[in-house]
């Protein structure tokens, strides 16, 4: 089982689906858009890497 990739736009919203079967996914994307978006909710701000590290 795998699959169901998909783009999803800073609000959300996703621009293009994939099914379980391989695909390949491509979307424009607004940088402008991406980059007002960050400026305005600082998602990765409050990060705290030193909490956390890769397993396996």
């Amino acid at each position: 089982m795998g699959g169901y990739s998909a783009i999803i736009s800073p609000f959300g919203e996703p621009l293009v689906e994939a099914e379980e079967d391989p695909t390949f996914l491509q979307a424009d994307i607004d940088l402008n858009m991406v980059h007002t978006f960050r400026q305005e909710i600082p998602c990765l701000k409050n990060r705290r890497p030193e909490v956390y590290h890769e397993q396996g």
